[in-house]
């Protein structure tokens, strides 16, 4: 249920709502900044992902290493 909430609220916040694009706006200079504390913090949830494991394909390595690229590249 709670990586279904994250899904969901990920979606809502990529959207074109007004809301949506005022709370990029307001995120985007922060994580400009800070672009290294970003991405620790992406490594951590990535790595808790994988220890977690609540869907199958983060428990294999070739996916989880195509996520994490995908991640971080994008």
């Amino acid at each position: 249920m709670l990586l279904g909430l994250l899904i969901v609220s990920g979606a809502w916040l990529a959207g074109p709502a007004r809301w949506a694009v005022a709370a990029r706006r307001f995120a985007a200079p922060v994580l400009r900044g800070h672009a290294g504390l970003v991405r620790a913090g992406l490594g951590v949830l990535i790595l808790l992902l994988v220890l977690w494991g609540p869907v199958p394909w983060s428990t294999k390595t070739i996916p989880i290493l195509a996520f994490t690229v995908s991640v971080f590249v994008g």
